[in-house]
Formats: structure tokens, C-alpha cells, sequence
């Protein structure tokens, strides 16, 4: 391949990449009709298979990470199979094991092409917007339909208003959980931008946009949210090479300003009322009920989408990412997802002993943990399709392919 011929198809893939990253994150609100977020789901996974096989074309898949994809398919295949008879859900089936491996090296192809604040434009583009008109919403200023993907969901969430018992802002989504994924992208997408941009406007967007995505994180009152970007932003702090007295300086500077905004605020009432209202959310009895299941089903799962926990008229999912593969997978076909993870955090590890120079290696790892901690109690990584899941698999892809971008202008 000659090498403008080169140039212009990792050209193209970009802008198909921008569009689908674009595509992606405005596709999840509640805002647009349920039709138009299938069609533009479907889009996507067009566009994703289009952006693997340029990658497969410029040879960016090798050996290694067909040793990797086969290793991770294969016993939730196995798996799939011993439940054939209670009919698994096909399409989650598909997401793992065909288009989780996609994106993912679809997104290393892309980070060793590209420079990474390119590569997050779209991304802040779409965050920005979703913000703004979250806080249009908010604020009373603008009146916007919300479509559920039944009436008896939009049912439920207003029923839930009108008895106030969410306590908190959810911008253009129905729930407030949704809202907060988003800004937990958000925030570690501005984090990392921040991090990369050498000019004084990008670091001043930066730090605009990071304080006020965690003014309107803390507003959501979405507890994992909250403590996972905390988890996040600590080890960040405790491994970079900043000096220890600055550390402990902002630690106590942080703290000193969130107990007053606790205490000396409604905030801190609003939370309590939280807690004290919704507790668990029912997820201590849900998980009780995961794990006696498991009991009956250790070995290959009760196959996936095959477990709902029921209470009154409504449904609820595990709560917890790692018993959701659990229950679903059992023990043998939660090898090749577990061993990912083990990989996963070595070389988070690698990176907090030896790589502590590089502050956007660092934010990406922090990142990684602090949605690896958001995933006990929320249940977003089984489709890569999800903002969250695809940020995550974005930052799996620079933590595994760090080298300088080829094409970055």
C-alpha cells in the first residue's frame, strides 16, 4: 500500500472513529425516542466493524491479541452452550464475545495512530453538550420529553418524582445513576485532556469543565459515582511524582472543603436523606438472593440475561458487574474474564511502581480502578457500547499501547 494511500485511510478512519465515539455518547440519553437510539445502536456497531477490519487491513491485530480474544471467548462460549437449552440471551452473548473484542482493538488501533487529545475530542464534545443541556433541564429553563423504552418505565420515574424520593439532579437521563456514569467519563476524559494539552486555554477548559462536572456529580447523589471518581483521583494523586508536603497539602485543602460543604450546607442534609431513604437499594438483598443461586448453578451460570431479582412490579438487575458474570457465566466461563482482569491489574501495577513519570499513563489507570470499583455496585461493563464501557475499554487500550502516536496532527 503506497503511503498516501496509507495517510488517507487512517484520515478516514478518524473521522468514522469521531463519528462513532460522537455517535456513541448522545445515543444513551432519554431525550430521544427509543427508535432513534436503536437506529443510531445499529450505526454504531456498523461503524465499529468497519474501523476492526482497517485495523486487521493495516495489521495493528496480531498474533498476541488473537491468543488474548481467544482466551477470553472461549469458556463464556463453553458456557453459552451448557445453557443453550435455557435460552441465554443471544445478543449479550454477541457483545461479549464478538464485539467486546472489536472495540477493544479496534481503540488500540486507533490510540496508535492518533494523539490522544484528538482522540478525545469527540468525547468531550458529546460530554459538553449532554452538560449543557443537563443543566438547562435542571434548571428549570427548558422543557424536554423523556422517552423510556416502555410506559411502565416512564411510569415508574414519575411516580418516583412526584413522591421526591430521588433527591437529586439527573440532567437528560431518566435516572440519576445513568446521569453520573456519564460524568464519571466526564471527569476522567477532562482529567486526561487536562493532563495532555500543552496551551493555557485547553488546560483552563480543563479545569472549568472538571469543576463543574463535579458540582453536578455531587448533585446526582449517586453514591458509587462519587466515591469511585474519590478512589480515582486519590491514587492518582498518592502515585504521581508530586512532592509529598504539596500532596498532603491538597489532600487537607480538599477535605477541609468537602466536610464544610457537607455540614454547613443543604448538601449534606440532601445526602443524608439519601442514605437514610434508599440505603442499599435493595442490593444487599439482591446480592443474598446472586449468591444462592450460584450455589444451585456453580459451574456454568444460569446463562446470560437468565437472572432477574423481582420485587412487587419491579426488576432489577444484579447490581454488581462481577456477580452479574458470575451467576450468568459460573465458575468455568468466568476464567477467561477474570484471568483479563488479573492482566489488567498487573499492569496497573507496573505503571504505579515504574511509570510514575507519566501523568496520562497514570490518569488512565486511576481511571480503570476507579470504574473497576464503580462496577460493585453498578452493572455497565457487559456491553461495549455503553459511554462508560467505552472509556474504559479506551483506557485499557492506551494502557496497553503507550507508544507514540504515528499520526497525531
Amino acid at each position: 500500500m503506497s503511503n498516501t494511500r496509507y495517510l488517507n485511510l487512517n484520515n478516514f478512519s478518524y473521522k468514522i472513529f469521531f463519528l462513532f465515539a460522537l455517535l456513541l455518547l448522545l445515543s444513551t440519553v432519554d431525550i430521544i425516542p427509543i427508535s432513534v437510539s436503536y437506529f443510531l445502536l445499529f450505526f454504531n456497531i456498523i461503524l465499529s466493524v468497519f474501523l476492526f477490519f482497517v485495523a486487521a487491513k493495516l495489521s495493528y491485530i496480531g498474533g498476541k491479541d488473537v491468543l488474548y480474544v481467544l482466551l477470553f471467548i472461549i469458556p463464556i462460549y463453553v458456557s453459552y452452550l451448557f445453557n443453550i437449552n435455557s435460552n441465554p440471551n443471544i445478543a449479550r452473548f454477541l457483545l461479549l464475545v464478538a464485539f467486546y473484542p472489536i472495540v477493544l482493538l479496534l481503540l488500540k488501533y486507533i490510540v496508535s495512530k492518533f494523539d490522544i487529545v484528538k482522540i478525545l475530542i469527540p468525547i468531550l464534545i458529546s460530554i459538553s453538550l449532554i452538560i449543557l443541556l443537563s443543566i438547562l433541564k435542571s434548571l428549570d429553563l427548558f422543557e424536554f420529553t423523556f422517552y423510556g423504552s416502555d410506559i411502565s418505565t416512564l411510569d415508574y420515574y414519575a411516580d418516583v418524582y412526584s413522591r421526591d424520593r430521588l433527591l437529586a439532579i439527573n440532567g437528560i437521563y431518566l435516572n440519576q445513576n445513568s446521569f453520573a456514569s456519564i460524568l464519571l467519563v466526564g471527569f476522567f476524559s477532562f482529567f486526561a485532556f487536562y493532563t495532555a494539552v500543552n496551551n493555557k486555554i485547553g488546560k483552563f477548559l480543563g479545569v472549568f469543565f472538571l469543576f463543574i462536572i463535579s458540582v453536578l456529580l455531587l448533585l446526582t447523589l449517586a453514591r458509587a459515582a462519587i466515591f469511585s471518581a474519590l478512589i480515582g483521583v486519590l491514587i492518582f494523586y498518592i502515585f504521581s511524582n508530586v512532592k509529598v508536603y504539596i500532596k498532603l497539602f491538597t489532600i487537607f485543602l480538599l477535605s477541609t472543603l468537602f466536610f464544610v460543604f457537607i455540614y454547613f450546607t443543604d448538601y449534606g442534609v440532601l445526602f443524608n436523606e439519601k442514605i437514610n431513604s434508599a440505603g442499599m437499594s435493595l442490593r444487599d438483598i439482591i446480592w443474598k438472593d446472586v449468591i444462592y443461586n450460584f450455589e444451585k448453578n456453580k459451574l456454568f451460570g444460569v446463562g446470560l440475561g437468565n437472572y432477574q431479582f423481582i420485587s412487587g412490579y419491579s426488576v432489577y438487575s444484579t447490581h454488581n458487574l462481577y456477580l452479574f458474570f458470575l451467576i450468568s457465566l459460573g465458575l468455568f466461563g468466568v476464567v477467561g474474564i477474570f484471568f483479563s482482569i488479573i492482566l489488567v491489574f498487573l499492569k496497573i501495577l507496573n505503571v504505579l511502581l515504574f511509570c510514575r513519570n507519566d501523568k496520562l499513563l497514570l490518569v488512565f489507570s486511576s481511571a480503570i480502578l476507579a470504574i473497576f470499583v464503580h462496577q460493585c455496585f453498578e452493572v455497565e461493563l457487559d456491553n461495549p457500547f455503553k459511554p462508560l464501557s467505552f472509556f474504559f475499554l479506551l483506557s485499557l487500550a492506551y494502557l496497553f499501547t503507550r507508544k507514540k502516536p504515528e499520526l497525531g496532527k
